[in-house]
């Protein structure tokens, strides 16, 4: 041993005079072995070996104790710190006081394979390395490894131990499984090369572990001492294969682990970290690693019990290696080592060996010349604008569907599912369940909460069942208990439902979803190992082995989504992944069954049906901070009294990035206005409900747009409109009347509805509802129309005006043979997932759902809410041509989002793009007039209906109780605000004098800009 450390110390001397830089030496090489030497030179033989022993501190400990441990750190001049828990604050806090009196600075180390999340609150964590494992772009995992050395050198921390080598071969390892990347060597080699790029480019020290592998294991190293059985071949082929192409790729340092190694170590139990032959023939001769050789903790009970405290210490060093991690007793152990360096036990040259490669280290983190580093703006530089871009990434790619019959991923033709989602495991589902909703209704069945649901599941074709397992770390458990694999059984049981699983735990778990009797692989004759039986049918060929499936594994699921984690982002991506707003790419990174398709490196690629999707704004080129202010003018359009309460989404590149509300359902109320409540559209009508009704029409050649009145509406020949043409009426530029107070005529010489025209209860000639306890004859639908003959064409050119919108409407049912309401349902929401877009919402929502629009207090006299506002739709029984739609922010998106796509949803295609953009041409933009066809455009002049900041391709339209929609095809943007700006009182004009609603939209696009 002596022999091989003069060795390394003139190698590693060799590469420095020669310029040559090697794992641990900087650029910068006569300087930092003029600084090496010159310190090793004034050093005490207690400060050398005081540099040997990384401690364990927690900013979060008691202060008492936390004293203690400094006291002791700083007495026995230690050479190293790896911090545990705590709040990043106190954590540099601490750094920087300690270095700050320390005559060799500290190496500063931190366990944190996901981040510094693992070990700091207030910091978002990056999915763990199973997750990271399916994806297939490796160059992502190394953008992980530079984010979290980004957080390391933000918090002056110099080294992670990571990333984990380990090939997970065994699927009952209870310690590695998710840390690892697979069981692959060769992609499990593949990413942690990666993650050490990254951490290396951010100027952070990788750490492999745990050598010589840990993942073929079933115990845990922190309780008992865990056995690795194979053969050398195997050992060389598998589990040292990461290790020796790091090694040669330089990575910094080797986390020894403590296993029990037959194959390398012949003394029965004795640790690998205290074997020389495992550390010193192994690695440092045969893999001929250079970098610092660390032990795993030398507090874990797999190697602590194993002799004195001291004396583990002791033989770990002579072992091979150089930093002594989280001794069980420091004091202990520096006492030993003074006692066995007097003895001769421990050379001058071994100490030497060791002590100066941690040195090295130190220069090569700048610690020469250390400076403290600034708390303020901590906790946000520790999560940047890239870092939250990439978890989002990252998470989107690993999904990995690994079974779909009869394609039914991704889900088409919503409007022949009944959905239901079944929620199965302890964890969480909030996420998930919120994300399927946005595309479609789903009712939700919780096991958690009754035993069976079986009778109300046999009306639904679609159930979804998620299972949710802890995320809370990666030890949790994720196998189904025999309660959850019983309640799964009785799902697949009813065949007349489509079942899709999603997995929100490690893929393993699919050994319990078998709803088959599984066939268990035989054990072999012979002695188990000390892990446990070795089963011939293990994925590598030893091991513990999973149940065997059929070769039609799990033949009652029709399709299974792999998600690896139960994180909020993960459940979002899935729904995600399940409805086709994004595609799946991701493959397994173990073996889940003996079947093709269940096999490491197996998965299914399914693809996008453009329906919208939802991530960060980051992700589409937002400026956070700037699109803020978005926030700040809704709430000062609450604080000024504009209106009760709004929603507002924001999408971009198909993308739902923002999407809030805000404020109450009245101003006086305690009711929370949600994203989830449902608003009278108004005039929005115009464009979500008729204009694609008529848009369709004119594609079969049920309509032309220089079709008049007279030729839509016979009874119109002899009037004066009779020769108005859709494209006129539809651009407002048909001279017709802005509106007709039909109501008005209907009234008594009170002013209230008259008893002639109106029932309180419905009664046979009296079923058009206009509200609660008022009922219209049905004649008066004959009388509006003929109101609507009877009248003049106006003087003025461009007026904008409901009235063509009832012709158009009294057309397209008279030309289908059936309501609007049913044909727009049919033709548009149903399909397009837009279910909570419908007229007359109180045939489906209860009335805590839906927004008030005013206290009417001219007509209808009580509250107007489940109703439509506007009175003319109103006396159509709620289903106007111009006005009686309802719904929310986000499925008004979906339809602004189809136009966008040139008339493509969500792999349906309801509208040629050639039939979109004739109707959003401004035909008369020389009259001076800028509406296009039915849609809004941007304004000629200096005022109008946009911030003047959108394109002119762009188009929209807006509402009368405050309601608000706009794309820009060039921007690729869809905008909606939603208000009820008319309660209490339409008199309100707040909102509209302000241009509050413009003003947003103008952040918006400076939001884009910068």
């Amino acid at each position: 041993m002596k022999q091989l450390y003069s060795t390394i110390i003139l190698v590693l001397t060799a590469s420095l005079v020669n310029g040559q830089a090697g794992p641990l030496v900087a650029s910068d090489t006569l300087g930092q072995v003029r600084w090496v030497n010159a310190e090793y030179a004034k050093m005490t033989l207690d400060q050398k070996i005081g540099q040997l022993f990384m401690v364990q501190l927690s900013s979060a400990a008691p202060k008492k104790q936390l004293m203690k441990q400094l006291s002791s750190i700083e007495n026995l001049e230690l050479g190293g710190i790896i911090f545990s828990s705590g709040t990043p604050t106190a954590q540099l806090r601490l750094i920087n006081s300690l270095q700050s009196r320390a005559r060799i600075p500290y190496l500063i180390a931190q366990d944190a394979e996901w981040g510094l999340a693992m070990r700091l609150d207030s910091v978002p964590r990056f999915p763990w390395n199973m997750s990271l494992g399916a994806i297939q772009d490796s160059s992502m995992v190394e953008k992980v490894g530079y984010e979290i050395g980004q957080q390391f050198s933000r918090m002056g921390v110099h080294m992670n131990f990571a990333p984990v080598a380990d090939s997970n071969t065994n699927p009952q390892n209870p310690i590695i499984g998710n840390r690892s990347f697979g069981q692959d060597p060769k992609e499990v080699t593949l990413r942690a090369m990666a993650y050490m790029r990254g951490l290396q480019q951010a100027g952070i020290f990788s750490c492999a572990k745990h050598f010589p592998g840990h993942g073929d294991t079933a115990t845990d190293s922190h309780k008992v001492l865990p056995y690795i059985t194979g053969d050398k071949e195997r050992l060389d082929s598998i589990e040292l294969y990461p290790f020796e192409m790091l090694a040669d790729a330089g990575i910094e340092s080797v986390m020894v682990a403590h296993l029990g190694v037959p194959a390398y170590e012949k003394r029965e139990g004795f640790p690998s970290s205290l074997s020389k032959a495992v550390v010193t023939d192994v690695l440092l001769k045969r893999l001929q690693f250079r970098g610092l050789v660390v032990t795993d903790a030398l507090n874990m009970k797999a190697v602590s019990t194993f002799a004195p405290a001291g004396e583990v210490e002791l033989q770990a060093f002579l072992a091979g290696n150089d930093l002594l991690l989280m001794p069980e007793d420091v004091v202990s152990a520096v006492a030993t080592f003074k006692k066995a360096y007097k003895q001769g036990l421990i050379s001058e040259i071994r100490l030497a060996a060791s002590v100066k490669k941690i040195l090295m280290a130190k220069f090569k983190a700048g610690l020469n010349q250390w400076e403290p580093l600034p708390e303020e703006g901590l906790v946000a530089d520790l999560d940047p604008k890239s870092a939250r871009i990439l978890r989002e990434e990252l998470f989107e790619e690993s999904m990995t569907v690994v079974k779909n019959d009869f394609a039914l991923l991704p889900l088409k033709n919503l409007e022949k599912k009944k959905i239901a989602y079944v929620h199965l495991g302890e964890a969480s589902s909030e996420a998930f369940l919120s994300t399927l909703r946005k595309y479609a209704q789903v009712d939700a069945f919780d096991f958690r909460k009754a035993k069976s649901f079986a009778a109300q599941l046999k009306s639904y074709n679609l159930i979804i069942v998620g299972v949710h397992k802890s995320d809370a770390s990666p030890y949790k458990k994720f196998r189904l208990t025999k309660t959850e694999q019983e309640q799964l059984k009785s799902l697949a049981a009813l065949r007349s439902s489509n079942l899709v699983l999603a997995l929100f735990a490690k893929p393993y778990a699919l050994s319990d979803v078998a709803v088959t009797p599984p066939q268990t692989a035989e054990i072999p004759e012979g002695p188990a190992p000390a892990n446990g039986p070795a089963l011939q049918n293990s994925p590598i060929g030893s091991g513990i082995s999973f149940d065997l499936h059929p070769f039609d594994a799990f033949p009652e699921i029709d399709a299974i989504l792999c998600a690896y984690q139960n994180h909020p982002i993960a459940q979002s991506k899935a729904a995600q992944v399940l409805f086709g707003a994004i595609e799946s790419h991701g493959r397994l990174p173990v073996s889940i069954a003996e079947q093709p398709g269940f096999q490491a490196g197996d998965g299914i690629s399914t693809r996008k049906l453009e329906r919208l999707g939802y991530t960060i704004p980051e992700r589409v080129g937002f400026d956070v901070e700037w699109l803020s202010r978005v926030d700040t003018l809704v709430q000062h359009g609450l604080d000024s009294l504009m209106y009760p309460g709004a929603q507002v989404l924001i999408a971009k590149d198909g993308k739902v990035v923002y999407n809030k509300a805000f404020g109450k359902l009245t101003f006086d109320g305690e009711e929370k206005l949600t994203k989830d409540h449902l608003f009278d559209l108004a005039s929005l009508t115009k464009i979500l409900s008729t204009l694609p009704l008529l848009m369709e029409m004119e594609e079969k050649g049920d309509l032309e747009l220089n079709n008049t009145f007279s030729e839509l509406i016979p009874e119109y020949a002899d009037s004066e409109l009779k020769d108005v043409t859709v494209l006129k009426a539809l651009s407002h530029y048909g001279r017709l009347p802005a509106w007709i107070a039909y109501y008005v005529n209907t009234l008594d010489n009170q002013r209230k509805p008259s008893k002639d025209l109106y029932r309180q209860k419905p009664e046979p000639g009296f079923e058009i509802k206009i509200n609660e306890n008022l009922y219209l004859s049905n004649s008066y639908r004959d009388t509006i129309y003929r109101r609507i003959g009877e009248q003049e064409l106006k003087s003025n050119r461009y007026r904008y005006s409901d009235v063509g919108y009832y012709v158009f409407k009294k057309y397209i049912e008279k030309s289908k043979g059936q309501r609007l309401d049913t044909l727009s349902n049919n033709f548009l929401y149903a399909s397009l997932g837009a279910n909570n877009t419908l007229f007359n919402p109180l045939r489906k929502f209860q009335k805590k759902w839906i927004v008030p629009t005013e206290e009417d207090q001219y007509f209808r006299y009580t509250t107007v809410r489940g109703y439509v506002h506007d009175m003319g739709a109103a006396m159509q029984n709620g289903v106007g041509g111009h006005a009686g739609l309802f719904s929310n922010a986000n499925d008004v998106a979906k339809i602004m989002q189809m136009y966008l796509q040139g008339g493509y949803y969500g792999g349906q295609r309801y509208l040629q793009s050639r039939t979109i953009s004739k109707f959003n041409t401004c035909y008369f933009c020389h009259k001076d007039v800028r509406r296009g066809v039915g849609f809004d455009k941007p304004q000629l002049k200096e005022h109008g209906p946009t911030c003047g900041c959108v394109s002119r391709k762009s188009f929209g339209h807006s509402g009368f109780t405050g309601t608000y929609t706009w794309a820009d095809p060039e921007k690729n943007l869809v905008y909606v605000f939603l208000s009820n700006r008319t309660y209490p009182s339409a008199r309100n004009n707040l909102l509209i004098s302000t241009e509050l609603r413009t003003r947003i939209q103008q952040v918006i696009y400076d939001a884009l800009d910068e």
